[in-house]
């Protein structure tokens, strides 16, 4: 099975960009019906929790670092990287999985998981 980086690359930056990150109409298009996200600080989302959230003020590093994409099966993509968000003025590193399934042709995001990386 082949895989297309640079697809699910700019799927993972989408949800990243200022533009997109707190747009429902795109998070509603993207995120599965049971999506669920463990955040770096223990906290679990869903995709009512995302859907209609406040715009926050994160500034994220483009691009991301590492990032790799699997194909566990056809219709089912494990997507790693690593990024730096800049939350009030300090830099934090994690570590990201993302689980993608293709669902009647589209591929949505269905876990996402981040783990904070120890200062370099």
């Amino acid at each position: 099975m082949t895989t297309d980086v640079e697809f699910f690359r700019t799927l993972e930056e989408g949800l990243w960009r200022e533009e997109t990150r707190s747009d429902s109409e795109f998070l509603d298009g993207i995120l599965a019906q049971d999506f669920t996200d463990f955040c770096r600080f223990g906290h679990v989302y869903d995709r009512d929790d995302l859907i209609g959230s406040e715009p926050s003020d994160v500034k994220v590093e483009f691009p991301f670092d590492n990032f790799e994409v699997e194909l566990l099966a056809p219709t089912v993509a494990l997507v790693t990287y690593e990024n730096t968000v800049i939350n009030n003025g300090s830099p934090q590193r994690a570590r990201r999985s993302s689980i993608w399934v293709k669902h009647d042709g589209s591929w949505k995001l269905r876990f996402v998981q981040a783990t904070t990386l120890a200062d370099a």
